[in-house]
């Protein structure tokens, strides 16, 4: 702040700069002087009000415990938009802090970071006009810290952590929902705005071999030249495993003077429609078909076109597992051969194989998972080896 300090008065002169508002080490305190202060410069037709999180709120090896900004800043901007002056706020953090509650207040927003030794200097550039801001949002920025993906399970209970989100972290989780946001991920403004315009996508090969070209016109719509950031999401078919609605995959910066437009060139391949299959243990497209959309955020999505995919391989049944149903054991190529050279009972018995084989058990039981079922009596089947188990018949399935 106070480096930004520096530079606000050398490009104003001097003039309209006020004094500090808030104590920073002391969250809890009000505004300084009241009504007076660093609230006196309200009285200026537009208010740069510096907000953000003081040391003691983040930092290495400890965690936040909100996404609030302290108290005295609050109450600070809040007396300054009451003078009915134009509010442009700045923050500096680490983390996100969310916005919802307080951001009807300013007229703009500026999400400074913590951009080090320059910072003060970068802000005034963009402050002041002689630059175009073209930055984006690396992460949502929620309504509220309960609207995160891991709000019911971190920090966990009892020293355990459920990552019970997957890969619904992020931006996937919040368009997963379509549930609202203050700000998507990829989102940002600049004093100019961009259209999109003629997208083209054209695929070779197949498999491993696959490359599809994305190509889109982006025009510069202002008055201004300024850069824009092309963002190219995918949503692929997913027939085993859930996936997200939608991926980023591609993203390109494209400076524009005013009024002029360029063609930008995507090139997406097998990886940017695959996920790693759990149970074939290798990267995998499932055919179906995949959407291409290019925006400027996840949830400013301008044009898109759809792509058919192969896959690469024929569909398979669903993977067995230790936790599947008997049927599904059984409706499995190999699975009976399997089961019955398992579940056979000792010699003494005189039995040939485990009554659960028998039909009128399997009317009874079928819908039994295999892990439950080994620990019934007369089953005869070692729970320490079904997942070798169920290795096998995945293999003998073609999985």
């Amino acid at each position: 702040v106070d480096e930004g300090l520096t530079e606000w008065r050398a490009r104003a002169g001097g003039a309209g700069v006020s004094a500090p508002g808030y104590g920073l080490g002391d969250a809890g305190l009000p505004p300084y002087g009241g009504g007076g202060g660093g609230a006196g410069g309200a009285r200026a037709a537009t208010t740069v009000v510096c907000l953000g999180l003081p040391p003691e709120d983040e930092g290495e090896g400890y965690d936040r415990t909100h996404l609030e900004l302290p108290d005295n800043q609050r109450a600070l901007l809040d007396i300054v938009a009451a003078t009915g002056t134009r509010v442009v706020v700045v923050l500096s953090n680490g983390g996100v802090v969310r916005v919802a509650d307080w951001e009807g207040a300013a007229s703009a927003v500026l999400e400074g970071w913590l951009l080090g030794q320059a910072g003060g200097g970068a802000i005034a550039d963009i402050l002041y006009g002689e630059v175009n801001p073209s930055g984006r949002l690396a992460e949502t920025i929620p309504l509220r810290l309960e609207d995160t993906a891991s709000y019911l399970d971190f920090p966990g209970e009892l020293g355990t952590v459920r990552y019970t989100e997957g890969v619904f972290v992020g931006y996937r989780y919040h368009d997963a929902l379509d549930a609202p946001v203050s700000y998507p991920f990829g989102h940002g403004l600049s004093y100019t705005e961009f259209g999109y315009s003629d997208l083209d996508v054209h695929t070779r090969g197949s498999g491993e071999e696959l490359v599809v070209r994305v190509s889109v016109r982006i025009t510069n719509l202002g008055d201004r030249a300024g850069q824009e950031v092309a963002q190219v999401y995918v949503a692929a078919p997913g027939h085993d495993v859930r996936r997200p609605v939608r991926e980023l995959r591609a993203f390109r910066k494209v400076p524009l003077e005013p009024g002029a437009s360029t063609t930008v060139r995507f090139y997406l391949a097998f990886r940017d429609f695959a996920y790693f299959h759990p149970v074939r243990r290798r990267w995998t497209i499932d055919p179906g078909t995949a959407t291409i959309h290019v925006g400027a955020s996840s949830r400013d999505l301008r044009v898109a076109a759809t792509v058919a995919m192969e896959g690469t391989k024929q569909p398979l049944p669903a993977a067995i597992t230790p936790d599947s149903p008997l049927a599904d054991w059984l409706a499995a190529p190999g699975g009976l051969d399997v089961l019955q050279r398992e579940m056979r009972p000792p010699a003494e018995t005189g039995q040939s194989h485990s009554r659960f084989l028998t039909e009128p058990a399997l009317r009874m039981a079928g819908s039994v998972p295999v892990r439950r079922l080994a620990r019934f009596p007369g089953a005869y089947l070692d729970p320490e080896r079904l997942d070798k188990l169920a290795d096998e018949v995945n293999e003998r399935a073609g999985w």
